[in-house]
């Protein structure tokens, strides 16, 4: 439907944004494997100040 829509108004149906220069050196250095790296998204929320990372999942309970 948003083809068909995009396609009878010759126009997209969001406004396409142009990145800004902050963005556009990050993604670039991203491109190039620069920056941090995490081993986990535990240590990444770690990093970031968020919560205490992830939960521990429990063991699933062995069958009889």
């Amino acid at each position: 439907m948003r083809i068909s829509t995009a396609a009878n108004s010759k126009a997209l149906p969001s406004d396409v944004k142009v990145p800004n220069e902050t963005t556009v050196k990050a993604m670039a250095a991203a491109d190039r494997r620069e920056g941090k790296r995490y081993r986990s998204a535990a240590a990444l929320l770690k990093d970031l100040g968020i919560g205490r990372g992830l939960p521990k999942l429990a063991a699933p309970a062995p069958r009889r």
